[in-house]
Order: structure tokens, then C-alpha cells, then sequence
């Protein structure tokens, strides 16, 4: 009998990352799933406990804290040295990574006597490992990532409006949801993350690779396929909101949780279908913006999702709460799954 497809979708976050091992042939709820702490964390916590001169090389990682206590490091009088592709984990504005403190090298320096790292956050073979002890994983044929990318701004431009201005491109193109997926071939040069996640899975793997942007992998986990939507995912770093109606995806809305209150919340869920949000309101306050292809009065269904979703007990809204295969924080490894779904994959 053929073996059936199985997907190892991995979700990074700022607080964690999210795993679901996809058997075609299984029940939803029957499949594998770990619930990891996020990279950048431990990374962050490695370096926290070190004494001495970094020479730092590896991929281009989701930064979370490695900056500020990198830069701490530095103030403290020790050498840390990173190559770009590192460095990049940080800032992609290499000079402001240098105004840090942080010398970007090619290389180790020469007669360099400290501690020596190398930055992932993709590590297929410990994941494997885990799956393997309990005889699982064997025959994995396509590998779905999706991290956070903020991409690489012009000199002097912000990184936040580059996002935005990227999703909303993609967007306006009219390939709904699909349009956001990419085969590692089709990754845009800009995407230094998604590139760097894909060449170390490629590198660990003989699978296919996939790669999605966490903000559209939760809402497509958690949307339904009827109706008016809107869809929240609340997560530790950025929260997301997307309009989808009748399944398709209408626009979005991306804040900073750490910028949010409930008050906030229900009033931004109450008027983005409106169109009553703009890109400019979002921004002014430190978030990414919004931009919808369509606006509607109609009454919209709230469904909400990510680790931070207990806010909105206190809007005073009704809402649903999503939890594909019988889990909330397998949202965006779903979202994969249904990506991997519109490529062909499955």
C-alpha cells in the first residue's frame, strides 16, 4: 500500500512554536502535535547565561529579545560579532545592527577565544527525533513553515510599512489566500527569514518546502468557509485581523498585542468591516495598519484564536473559538495544511 502523505507543519511564534505531524489517512484529532518553546526565547535565554566574547553565525532567526540582550552584552564590554545572514535576526538594516555595538563580519575574527553559536530556528532532525522515539514520521513528504517577515525595507524605510505594503500588494493580486503560500523556489528575494527557513529545511530534509507568513497561516486555520467573518488572532507579539467572506479573504489588520487593550479591541472588531479603520490610524499608534478589499455592514461572526485570546473576555463581544483538530494553538499548522492543500500538495 502507498504510504500517505504526512506534512510536518511548524508554526514559529513569538512564544512558541507550534507542531502538527499531518497523516492524510488519520482523523484530525488523531495526529501528532507539540507545543515548543519559541527559538528566539531560548536563544535568548543561551545568551543571557554567557560570560564572554560572541562570535555569532547561522541563520536569519526571529530576533524577539536577542537584540536587546546582545546589546547588552556589548555594553558590557564584550566583543560580539555576527555574520549578515545572523546579524540580519536583528535588524535588516545592517548599520543599524552595527550602531549596536555589533560588528558584522564574513568570518570569525582571527584569534577570536569565546563562545562560538550558530543561530537556527528550523531543526528538523531534533524534531524527527521526537516523532521517532514514538514511531512516528516516517515518509514525510512536504515540510511547512511559517514565521514572521518583515522583510528588507529600503534605506530609511520603515520595516512596518514595507510589511504592510507587501501583504496588501499580495493581496490586490486576487489569488486569495494561495497567493500567500510559497514553494522555496518562489520566495521573494526581500523575505530573509523565509528564505533562511527554507534553506535549512531543504538542507535537513528531502522534502518539499512550503512557506507562509504566521499573521495569514492563523487566519486561515481558524476561518470558516460560509458567511461573514472576522477572524482575530491574538497572539504573543502581533495581533491579526482578517475580514473573509463567503471563505475568501478581504482584508486584514495587523497591532501589536503588547499595544492593545480590550477596550481597543472591540472597538477595532467593531468598525475594520466598516472600512471605518484606516491604514494611517493603526500606524500612528505603532501597529503595522489595515486594508480591506471590500466593506460590509452585514453581521459578521467573530471567531478568535492565539495565546493571548483570553482579552477579549473583556469586550463584551460574542465570539467563537476555533480549535482545528480539537486544539486552539494549532491554528496556524492547520492554516499550513489548507496551504498545502491549495498548492497541490496533499
Amino acid at each position: 500500500m502507498k504510504s500517505p502523505p504526512q506534512i510536518l507543519a511548524i508554526d514559529i511564534g513569538a512564544g512558541t512554536q507550534d507542531i502538527l505531524l499531518y497523516n492524510a489517512r488519520r482523523e484530525e484529532e488523531n495526529n501528532p502535535l507539540l507545543v515548543l518553546p519559541s527559538p528566539s526565547g531560548v536563544w535568548a535565554r543561551r545568551l543571557e547565561g554567557i560570560a564572554a566574547d560572541l562570535f555569532i553565525h547561522g541563520d536569519t532567526i526571529g530576533g524577539g529579545r536577542i537584540g536587546s540582550v546582545l546589546r547588552g552584552h556589548s555594553g558590557k564590554g564584550y566583543r560580539v560579532s555576527m555574520t549578515a545572514e545572523a546579524a540580519r535576526s536583528i535588524r535588516d538594516d545592517l548599520d543599524q545592527v552595527r550602531e549596536m555595538g555589533i560588528e558584522v563580519v564574513e568570518d570569525k575574527p582571527t584569534g577570536f577565544g569565546g563562545e562560538v553559536l550558530e543561530l537556527q530556528e528550523v531543526n528538523i532532525p531534533f524534531i524527527q527525533e521526537i516523532f521517532g522515539a514514538l514511531d512516528e514520521g516516517k515518509g514525510i513528504t512536504v515540510i511547512a513553515l511559517a514565521v514572521q517577515d518583515h522583510g528588507s525595507a529600503a534605506q530609511g524605510e520603515s520595516d512596518r510599512v514595507f510589511r504592510f505594503s507587501c501583504l496588501r500588494r499580495t493581496l490586490e493580486e486576487g489569488k486569495g489566500f494561495a497567493g500567500f503560500t510559497y514553494l522555496q523556489g518562489e520566495i521573494p528575494s526581500y523575505y530573509h527569514r523565509m528564505l533562511s527557513a527554507a534553506h535549512r529545511a531543504k538542507r535537513e530534509s528531502g522534502a518539499t518546502i512550503m512557506l507562509m507568513d504566521t499573521a495569514l497561516s492563523a487566519i486561515l486555520g481558524a476561518k470558516g468557509d460560509e458567511g461573514t467573518q472576522v477572524a482575530v488572532n491574538i497572539g504573543n507579539g502581533h495581533t491579526i485581523m482578517a475580514l473573509v467572506i463567503e471563505g475568501e479573504l478581504q482584508g486584514f489588520f495587523e497591532h501589536h498585542t503588547a499595544l492593545l487593550t480590550p477596550a481597543k479591541l472591540r472597538d477595532y472588531i467593531l468598525r475594520f468591516p466598516r472600512g471605518e479603520v484606516s491604514h494611517e490610524e493603526i500606524f500612528a499608534e505603532g501597529g503595522h495598519g489595515a486594508f480591506l478589499l471590500t466593506k460590509t455592514h452585514a453581521p459578521a461572526t467573530i471567531t478568535v484564536t492565539g495565546p493571548k485570546r483570553g482579552m477579549m473576555r473583556e469586550t463584551g463581544l460574542s465570539y467563537a473559538l476555533p480549535a482545528p483538530g480539537g486544539a486552539m494553538m494549532m491554528t496556524g499548522p492547520w492554516g499550513l495544511v489548507k496551504g498545502a492543500r491549495m498548492r497541490g500538495l496533499l
